[in-house]
């Protein structure tokens, strides 16, 4: 088992591009602030094992902490339900830049691409769960008798693992990272 740390952050165009898919595109400047209030709460961090349960998989949990759950919960103490709302996609939005540095990592370690995430259901979690929590030390989540993860900003999932990325997605030509792993191994110098 291996456990990284995280640094998630949204440029500026996420930040816009999730107020818009969120609804809040006409109140960007509460978005933004509760954006900066939420990046200082969260604690990301990334467990994962190669290889497990099966070769070229990867068992991975991944976590934002406790902060977005503490932070929604407050603000639902004082019925300020849309910024708990916010919070709530913005923990959405940050997992998701997590599944992408997540991807850059396995590629940098083993050479390998993730072309697909199997994010467990109710019957995989009451089986594995317990059998990481023995396996793994200090495992960062639980889950209550309705099978939910706490903290509630965390996932579980096996990545498949293969030498060739089948993604159309992940060509360097589409990609708004110019200093990813995946451009800095192909030699792909496309303008962004």
């Amino acid at each position: 088992m291996k456990l990284n740390r995280l640094y998630l952050r949204l440029t500026s165009d996420e930040i816009v591009h999730a107020a818009n898919r969120y609804h809040f595109g006409d109140q960007m400047i509460f978005f933004q602030k509760v954006y900066e209030r939420v990046v200082k709460c969260i604690n990301p961090v990334l467990y994962y094992e190669y290889d497990y349960p099966e070769k070229n998989q990867v068992t991975a949990i991944i976590s934002l902490g406790n902060g977005p759950d503490q932070m929604m919960e407050n603000c639902q103490e004082r019925e300020n339900f849309l910024e708990a709302y916010a919070v709530e996609c913005l923990g959405l939005e940050l997992l998701s830049c997590s599944y992408e540095q997540f991807k850059e990592l396995i590629h940098r370690e083993r050479r390998q691409f993730m072309n697909a995430m199997q994010f467990w259901d109710a019957d995989e979690l009451a089986i594995m769960l317990p059998l990481l929590q023995k396996r793994w030390d200090e495992v960062p989540v639980s889950m209550n008798e309705a099978y939910a993860l706490l903290p509630s900003k965390s996932v579980i999932f096996y990545g498949i693992l293969e030498e060739f990325s089948r993604c159309k997605q992940h060509l360097c030509s589409h990609c708004r990272h110019k200093n990813c792993v995946f451009r800095t191994t192909t030699g792909d110098n496309y303008d962004i």
